[in-house]
């Protein structure tokens, strides 16, 4: 809107009588300061982006590769392979080039994504110059990630539908949370506005309350800050009970007993327990919400035999999310067939059945170069990661390597060389970190050539202020 307001400048005073070629080229500088500025900030496509997103697509219509990967290259690769800019040789805007792949070779070998380029490159610590998306342009994130790994393990297909792959396959259950909903029509309600005075005086820093739309009488209760949150503060709703139409208590303690104050909100739709302290047994008193429609309990301790004769109950429920609980993949399947206008969510599970690779280990020490004595600080981003590694130069296995504990203490010059393994996991590829003991550090200093003119850094002491240098 800028942009075009400022064209509209520029007409007026090429229009106006009393308009000066100075006026003319300070508005003309201020566009291309500002448009240049705003690319620098939010990238070459900032002010187009809003016109290329997807829209919504239906579920069942959904396209594996147009409508989930496609959609990730466009936001995380394009950039760098496009017809005007082909890094590598690579374009990723059309199946055809996808397949032919870059200059490197092909992108991913179908069925195989553990020996594919394309997540090689991904893999690749961040700092490395191949890793891929570069320093600087938005990172994939771990969900992303995997759904390129499992579109790739189910060999790449560029024609299938989201909805014709098997209901417990992880491809799907990862792929719908990357779909927007279709468009709902917008729902009509029975019941008054809350008074608005009501609504404010209960609204606190650690409980919100929105309306679900502008003018609607429905509402949309939050909490945050499980430190500040009591059974009181779920009470004291009673008053707009009956507006309240979504209630999320997302890693709240919520326990049993407040579960029969949420049964009194007679119109609740959406109900989000996930990671609460409730259990399966407590949640029989919901089954009076008979217009409760999603219900997220992942976390908690509900079980398959609390479920099951319970949830014929729920008479208007369509979801239940049932991440990271004890109920087995088998025992899901037996809840959809019995009740199969409910769709239950146990999300990916890492069984091991599509395994990935790694990230090698990081160093986090400020830096590698000591003088008497350095506390060895390696780590990595997941969780129940063995970091095994060598100082013999020998290549590190994931048997008869040292196992890293944090407690590697180094008194001389020494080569680590790491790898990281977990169940179910591939390992890593090998990384390597070289640490230098300088014992020496000279009162003063002088160069006989000059530094590059460049590349200056912190002049003579660059040697010997204990920072190593990058190849970047």
């Amino acid at each position: 809107m800028l942009f075009i307001g400022l064209l509209r400048l520029i007409r007026l005073l090429v229009q106006s009588s009393i308009a000066q070629p100075s006026s003319i080229i300070a508005a003309i500088l201020v566009i291309l300061t500002g448009h240049y500025g705003a690319t620098l900030t939010h990238g070459t496509n900032f002010i187009v982006e809003p016109m290329t997103k997807n829209e919504s697509v239906a579920f069942d219509k959904a396209m594996v590769f147009a409508d989930v990967i496609q959609p990730i290259f466009e936001q995380k690769c394009v950039s760098c392979h496009n017809p005007d800019k082909t890094k590598g040789g690579l374009l990723l805007t059309n199946q055809q080039a996808i397949l032919k792949g870059g200059k490197t070779g092909k992108l991913f070998v179908a069925g195989n994504p553990e020996i594919s380029l394309l997540l090689q490159r991904i893999h690749l610590p961040l700092e490395e110059k191949k890793h891929m998306p570069p320093v600087g342009k938005p990172q994939l994130n771990p969900l992303e990630i995997k759904l390129l790994s499992l579109w790739i393990k189910g060999n790449a297909d560029f024609t299938k539908k989201v909805m014709d792959l098997p209901a417990n396959d992880s491809l799907r259950l990862i792929a719908t949370t990357f779909l927007a909903p279709a468009v709902e029509k917008e729902e009509s309600y029975d019941f008054a506005a809350a008074d608005e005075k009501t609504i404010q005086k209960l609204q606190t820093a650690y409980r919100t309350i929105a309306p679900l739309a502008q003018e609607s009488p429905a509402l949309s209760v939050s909490f945050f800050n499980k430190n500040n949150f009591a059974s009181q503060k779920l009470a004291e709703l009673s008053e707009i009970k009956s507006q309240i139409v979504a209630l999320n208590l997302p890693k709240m303690p919520v326990s049993d007993a407040d579960l029969n104050t949420i049964a009194t909100f007679e119109n609740l739709q959406k109900l989000d327990l996930n990671f609460t302290d409730i259990t399966g047994k407590g949640l029989k008193i919901l089954t009076s919400l008979k217009k409760l429609q999603r219900l997220s309990v992942s976390g908690t301790k509900v079980t398959f035999g609390d479920l099951q004769p319970m949830i014929k109950n729920f008479g208007s429920l369509t979801t239940l999310t049932l991440w990271e609980t004890s109920v087995s993949v088998d025992e899901i399947k037996q809840l959809q067939k019995a009740n199969p206008s409910i769709e239950f969510i146990a999300g990916f599970r890492d069984d091991g059945s599509n395994p990935i690779k790694l990230n090698p280990p990081q160093v986090k020490n400020h830096s590698m170069v000591f003088k008497d004595s350095v506390l060895v600080q390696l780590a990595h981003p997941i969780n129940g990661v063995d970091i095994r590694y060598t100082t013999d130069n020998s290549p590190p296995d994931s048997i008869h390597s040292l196992l890293f504990t944090g407690q590697t203490t180094l008194q001389k010059s020494a080569t680590i060389r790491a790898k990281t393994y977990k169940t179910g996991w591939l390992g890593s590829d090998e990384v390597v970190f070289d640490f230098f003991k300088n014992t020496y550090k000279p009162d003063s200093l002088r160069l006989l050539l000059p530094l590059n003119r460049v590349h200056q850094a912190a002049g003579a002491n660059t040697f010997f202020d204990g920072i190593l240098g990058t190849f970047n």
